[in-house]
């Protein structure tokens, strides 16, 4: 069973400090609504252009990407859908999050992964190491149609899902 249906309705996204007062806003272009609690399970972002034309462009959208889902996990709702760690351990949780980028007629996929200390960090309560991670597959072709099927049977196991687990 589908636990999400694709949107192009943008969406705001809320970085806050710890005293809850927005420090900036990151708009997406689209997300994966989950039927559940009607929360993102997934993001989308489109551009008319593509990154890979001026190394410039490329840095900048990949700021931007960065930005927005910073902004995404800072928000306390959805509850973040992660790997738990082993009982016993002191090892941190690590947690996945998807944007899917279109530019022009390429389709990226990025996988942002974190743990809980980054979540932590983000949302303004502790200094830590941690990181965010971005790791960006594609591109993937509009035109090609065995890229669209591949990408097709990612995204329809995203949907099922309901996210990235």
């Amino acid at each position: 069973m589908v636990k999400g249906d694709w949107t192009l309705h943008r969406r705001p996204f809320f970085v806050t400090n710890s005293t809850n007062k927005n420090i900036y806003q990151a708009q997406v272009d689209g997300f994966l609504r989950l039927k559940a609690n009607k929360q993102p399970g997934a993001i989308i972002e489109v551009k008319p252009h593509l990154r890979q034309v001026l190394p410039a462009a490329h840095r900048d959208i990949r700021m931007q990407e960065g930005a927005q889902m910073a902004a995404w996990i800072c928000e306390p709702l959805p509850p973040v859908i992660g790997v738990p760690a082993p009982a016993n351990t002191t090892t941190p949780s690590v947690h996945r999050r998807l944007m899917v980028s279109q530019d022009r007629h390429e389709v990226y996929l990025t996988v942002a992964s974190f743990d809980d200390d980054y979540i932590s960090y983000i949302r303004g309560h502790k200094m830590t190491n941690s990181f965010l991670k971005m790791q960006e597959y594609g591109p993937f072709d509009v035109c090609n149609k065995d890229h669209m099927r591949y990408l097709g049977r990612i995204l329809l196991a995203v949907s099922i899902q309901g996210g990235l687990v």
